[in-house]
């Protein structure tokens, strides 16, 4: 039974986090989805540490330390002044170079190695991603259409893992 609840909560968060992506795009929803767990998890340390002081007399550092440091964060990433932005860029950054490097390595298993399964399945992947990369940071109405292609992909999981939740039973 505590299975079920586990995986219908985290159906739940699925599909809410499918939704925030799609209304808001994919910094905006790391922002809110990561502020949130900071600021439940700090909260929940700080609570920890509280409930350590009452009992104990002793206020335990390591708890109130990192449960204020989460909440601050989770404070932060609802403000301009903390975002995940930056890290969604440097990912498109990431996946076009990983992509022209697909491609040089695709071009010499083809040419030195002679492989030519191995060296095409490398050029083509290599491009899609240098291409979607490109057309990411160059097209806004590309860049839109993706994070709404993504929000609806997590909201199918999030919907799988429901239906799954109730029919499916776990073995122990």
């Amino acid at each position: 039974m505590k299975d079920k609840i586990f995986a219908i909560i985290e159906a739940i968060i699925a599909i809410a986090l499918g939704i925030v992506v799609i209304v808001s795009g994919a910094g905006t929803a790391l922002d809110i989805y990561f502020g949130i767990i900071c600021l439940v998890g700090g909260i929940g340390l700080l609570s920890l540490a509280c409930v350590g002081l009452i009992k104990t007399k002793i206020l335990q550092l390591p708890a109130t330390l990192l449960g204020s440091i989460l909440v601050a964060v989770g404070i932060s990433l609802f403000t301009p002044y903390l975002s995940f932005a930056a890290l969604i860029n440097l990912l498109i950054i990431v996946i076009l170079g990983a992509g022209a490097g697909l491609i040089i390595y695709g071009i010499y298993v083809l040419l030195v190695l002679k492989n030519l399964i191995i060296g095409l399945t490398q050029l083509i992947i290599g491009a899609a991603a240098l291409v979607l990369a490109i057309l990411y940071m160059t097209v806004p109405e590309f860049a839109q259409a993706f994070w709404i292609i993504i929000g609806i992909l997590i909201i199918i999981y999030g919907l799988l893992l429901l239906v799954s939740a109730f029919l499916f039973k776990k073995e122990k």
